[in-house]
């Protein structure tokens, strides 16, 4: 019950990084313009997120099976790291085609001249978010879920003090750095938790 609860924080507090920028917008009363171009950039830099959470999700019962990481072959790892790679770069290739597409189809050229610099702003973000959808299974099974929750939590703390400290400064586009920001921390440490002593293992 106990891991259940905790497991059910670092959710909500991830959820937070996902969506706070949107919700505090309207505290730091932001033009309703600009809060609407900001809206469509965000749902279109998440586009090719949703495609490479369900191409990730093949290595689920590589992890549930394994009683320690340690028991993970070199050529699996080297496979992973390789998927892992091919993922980050896919991220601003895909996902510069993707959301130029969505948003001039839908919303119009208009929309992608406004809000082009906050979503390349977002996408560099999110080419670290392949690391965190491949690592948290191993950081829950592998590590304590309290450590998810902490560093999830961070992340929170990195979007609102990004937002509260810059936001009078430099608008809207604050709330992209925000995230990116929120986004490379999150990567980075779960990177620096369970994927560099398996790197070290590959590089032998």
């Amino acid at each position: 019950l106990q891991d259940t609860l905790i497991f059910t924080l670092a959710g909500a507090a991830l959820n937070f990084v996902l969506y706070g920028d949107r919700w505090l917008m309207a505290e730091f009363s932001m033009s309703f313009e600009m809060v609407a171009v900001y809206s469509v950039v965000t749902q279109a830099s998440l586009l090719v997120v949703l495609v490479l959470e369900q191409v990730s999700k093949i290595f689920v019962p590589l992890i549930s099976n394994l009683e320690n990481v340690t028991d993970i072959g070199q050529k699996n790892l080297k496979k992973f790291f390789f998927t892992l790679f091919i993922f980050m770069i896919s991220v601003p290739i895909i996902g510069g085609l993707t959301g130029y597409l969505y948003i001039t189809f839908l919303f119009g050229v208009d929309y992608w001249e406004k809000g082009q610099n906050l979503y390349w702003i977002l996408i560099f973000g999110l080419v670290f978010y392949p690391i965190q959808m491949f690592s948290r299974g191993f950081l829950i099974r592998f590590h304590s879920v309290f450590l998810t929750l902490v560093l999830n939590c961070v992340a929170g703390f990195i979007l609102l003090a990004v937002i509260i400290l810059a936001s009078e400064d430099y608008g809207v586009l604050t709330f992209a750095f925000a995230r990116a920001s929120a986004f490379v921390f999150v990567g980075v440490s779960f990177f620096c938790m369970v994927f560099l002593p398996l790197l070290k293992r590959v590089t032998k």
